[in-house]
């Protein structure tokens, strides 16, 4: 059980996580659409997932990302652990 100030801590983690993965899902559709156009056009040459591979890749990087984020952003934001030093 939390109290109140653990579940406050909680709850900011996990906006602050889910407001990252959001913006790095934004610049990946981003960069997807960006590139798809440069090269339909023949103006410029960039990475554009392909095969079965390369969107498996990105599935579980996002899900890793989607599931470590908010511990993540937790750990994060504590001050650092105040030692018995006198």
């Amino acid at each position: 059980m939390l109290d109140e100030r653990e579940l406050a801590e909680r709850n900011r983690a996990a906006y602050g996580a889910h407001s990252i993965f959001a913006g790095l899902v934004l610049l990946g559709v981003i960069y997807l659409m960006i590139a798809g156009d440069l090269i339909a056009n023949q103006k410029l040459l960039l990475w554009l997932p392909e095969t079965g591979d390369h969107w498996n890749a990105i599935f579980w990087g996002l899900l890793l990302a989607a599931l470590t984020l908010p511990g993540a952003v937790l750990a994060w934001s504590k001050d650092a652990a105040a030692d018995d030093v006198e």
